[in-house]
C-alpha cells in the first residue's frame, strides 16, 4: 500500500474503500474535525513511509494500537454530535396566527376596533332599510286615496333606496375587508422581527404559520405561539 494521502483521500476516497468515503462523508459534515482527520492521516503517511507497519518492524503492533486508539477517539467525538446536529436540522416550530388575534393585546385592540366600524356599518343599513319600510307602509295605506301617478312616483322612490342601499351594504363589506386585511397585515409586520429572532436564538430551521401552511398535527414542544405572544405583548408594553 502506498503513502496516504489527504488530498487524495478526499479526492478520490469514494473509489479506495468504504472507510473512506465515510471519513470524507464526515469531514463535509464535520467541519470543526477538519484539523484533526488531517492531522491523523499525516501522522499515518509519516508511520507507514517509515514501514513501521512491515512485518519484520517489531514496534509495528505497538504503532498500530496507536492508531486505532486514535481513530476510536476521533469518530467518537464525531458520533457524540450527530444527535445535536440532527436535532438542530430537525428543529421545526408553529405559530398560529389565529390564537395571536385573539389573545395578544395588539390583537384584540384590532379586533375591538374592527367590530365597532362593523357595528356602525351596520346601524346606518339598519337605519336606511327602516325608512324604506317605512315608506312601503305609508304607501300601503294610502293606497285607496292617491292616484296612479302619485302610486308609481313613490314605487319608484322605493326601488331607488333599496337599490341605494344594496350598494351602500356592498361598499361597506368591502370596506370592512380591507379594515380587517389592513390590521392584520399590520400585526404580521410587527411579527416577523420576533419570530425572526426566536428562530436564530432557539436554532429553530423552520417556523410554519399552523392555519396556512396545512398542519394537522404538532406537538406542544414545537408551538412557540404562547411566547411569542409574550415577546409581542411586552414590545407593544414599552
Amino acid at each position: 500500500m502506498g503513502i496516504y494521502d489527504w488530498d487524495d483521500v478526499l479526492t478520490k476516497g469514494q473509489q479506495n474503500s468504504h472507510i473512506s468515503v465515510f471519513l470524507v462523508s464526515c469531514m463535509s459534515h464535520f467541519g470543526r474535525h477538519a484539523f484533526e482527520f488531517k492531522i491523523f492521516f499525516r501522522i499515518l503517511n509519516q508511520i507507514k513511509s517509515k514501514h513501521i507497519f512491515s512485518g519484520n518492524n517489531q514496534k509495528g503492533g505497538f504503532f498500530m494500537k496507536c492508531i486505532k486508539i486514535i481513530l476510536i477517539s476521533l469518530l467518537t467525538s464525531i458520533f457524540t454530535m450527530i444527535p445535536a446536529f440532527a436535532a438542530n436540522l430537525n428543529k421545526i416550530g408553529v405559530v398560529d396566527f389565529q390564537k395571536i388575534l385573539e389573545t395578544s393585546k395588539v390583537g384584540k385592540a384590532a379586533q375591538k376596533e374592527i367590530k365597532s366600524e362593523g357595528e356602525k356599518m351596520e346601524e346606518t343599513l339598519k337605519e336606511k332599510g327602516s325608512e324604506i319600510e317605512a315608506l312601503k307602509k305609508k304607501l300601503e295605506r294610502d293606497a285607496l286615496v292617491i292616484d296612479r301617478d302619485t302610486r308609481a312616483e313613490r314605487e319608484r322612490e322605493i326601488r331607488i333606496k333599496i337599490n341605494d342601499i344594496k350598494a351602500l351594504q356592498k361598499k361597506y363589506m368591502a370596506d370592512f375587508r380591507d379594515l380587517e386585511a389592513r390590521m392584520i397585515d399590520r400585526i404580521r409586520s410587527q411579527l416577523i422581527d420576533i419570530i425572526e429572532s426566536i428562530g436564530k436564538q432557539d436554532g429553530f430551521l423552520l417556523i410554519m404559520e399552523k392555519n396556512q401552511a396545512g398542519v394537522l398535527y404538532s406537538p406542544g414542544s414545537v408551538d412557540i405561539t404562547e411566547k411569542v405572544i409574550r415577546l409581542y405583548n411586552q414590545k407593544v408594553e414599552k
